[in-house]
C-alpha cells in the first residue's frame, strides 16, 4: 500500500510513477463529464409545459387561479378570497381533463379524480354518501384537488327534473353543502362540462364555482405545435410549412391532429414512400374532418352571456 508522509513525498512519487497522475486526470475528467451532463440532461415537461399553443388560455389561467394560490398573503391583505371552485367547459375534445392534470401539476396539490360512475348506486341515499366520503377523504389529503368530470351529470339543474328523481335533488343539495367554502377547508373543486348550460344555478353562484373557464378548439400555435410534435418521431420533409397546417385544420382536436399524421404515415408506408411530405398531409386533411360536433361551437364564452 503506498504510503506518503507529507505532500512533497507525494510529488516525488507521481514523478516517478507519471501514469498514475495521468489515470486520475482522466478518472476526474470522466466523473465532470458525467455531472455536467446529468445537470443537462432533459427533463420530461411538466404542468402546463405539455400543453401545445394556447398561450392566453394559459394566461388567464396562471392570472385568475395559480398566481392567487402561491400569493394566498397578499390577496389576504386586500381581503381578497381564494377561487372556490373553477368549471372549464366547451366543446368535447379539447382537452378540459387534460388542462386540469395539468393545473394541479402546476399547483403542487393533490389530485382525486371523480366521474359520474364512481358516484352512480342503485340504492337510494348512497350517492350522497359517496359524494361526502369523496370530499372527506380530500380533507385528509389537503391541499387537493377534487375534479368532477361531466359534472352536469352530478349537479343537473333541480328545476328541470321529474317527480321520480328526487334522490337527485338531494345528491345536488349534498354537494352544495360541501362546495360552501371548500377553499377554507384547503380544497379546490374543479367540474368539467361540454354542456354548461343545464347544470343547477344555484351550483354556479359566486362563493361556490367562481370562475367559468370556456375551453376552445386548439388555436392556431396550438395546432401548429402538435403537428410538430406528431411528426418529430417520423420521417418527414424538413420543409413541412405547420403554419399552412394549421390554417388547414380549424377546428380539429389534438386526436384528430394525431390521426392525421398517423393516417399519412400509414399512407407512406404502404406507398413506399421514404418520408412524409407537405402534399400528403393536406391529402389526409382533405379525407379527415374534425371530430367536433360543430353544434357545440355555438356557445359563446359563458362570462360574456
Amino acid at each position: 500500500m503506498l504510503k506518503v508522509n507529507n505532500l512533497h513525498e507525494l510529488q516525488l512519487y507521481l514523478q516517478e510513477q507519471p501514469w498514475i497522475l495521468v489515470a486520475l486526470i482522466i478518472i476526474g475528467v470522466f466523473f465532470v463529464y458525467k455531472i455536467v451532463m446529468s445537470m443537462h440532461e432533459k427533463r420530461s415537461p411538466y404542468g402546463f409545459e405539455r400543453v401545445a399553443g394556447m398561450y392566453e388560455l394559459k394566461k388567464k389561467i396562471y392570472q385568475d387561479v395559480i398566481f392567487p394560490f402561491y400569493n394566498a398573503e397578499r390577496y389576504k391583505k386586500f381581503n381578497l378570497t381564494l377561487p372556490n371552485g373553477i368549471i372549464f367547459y366547451g366543446p368535447t375534445g379539447c382537452g378540459k381533463t387534460f388542462f386540469v392534470e395539468c393545473l394541479a401539476e402546476e399547483l403542487k396539490m393533490n389530485f382525486i379524480k371523480v366521474s359520474h360512475a364512481d358516484l352512480a348506486s342503485p340504492y337510494v341515499h348512497e350517492s350522497v354518501a359517496k359524494i361526502a366520503e369523496t370530499f372527506e377523504q380530500a380533507k385528509r389529503m389537503k391541499p387537493c384537488i377534487v375534479f368532477f368530470d361531466e359534472i352536469e351529470s352530478l349537479v343537473p339543474s333541480r328545476a328541470k327534473l321529474s317527480a321520480d328523481v328526487t334522490y337527485k335533488k338531494e345528491e345536488v343539495d349534498e354537494f352544495l353543502t360541501h362546495l360552501n367554502n371548500a377553499s377554507k377547508e384547503g380544497i379546490l373543486v374543479i367540474g368539467a362540462t361540454n354542456h354548461i348550460d343545464v347544470i343547477d344555478p344555484a351550483v354556479q353562484r359566486s362563493g361556490r364555482f367562481d370562475l367559468k373557464i370556456y375551453v376552445s378548439p386548439p388555436d392556431d400555435d396550438a395546432r401548429a405545435e402538435l403537428f410538430y410534435k406528431a411528426l418529430k418521431e417520423i420521417p418527414h420533409d424538413k420543409e413541412i410549412d405547420f403554419e399552412e397546417l394549421a390554417r388547414l385544420t380549424e377546428n380539429y382536436t389534438s386526436a384528430d391532429i394525431v390521426n392525421v399524421v398517423q393516417s399519412t404515415a400509414r399512407y407512406a408506408v404502404v406507398s413506399d414512400h421514404k418520408q412524409i411530405s407537405q402534399k400528403m398531409l393536406e391529402r389526409s386533411i382533405s379525407e379527415i374532418p374534425s371530430s367536433l360536433d360543430m353544434s357545440e361551437l355555438e356557445y359563446v364564452e359563458y362570462e360574456e352571456l
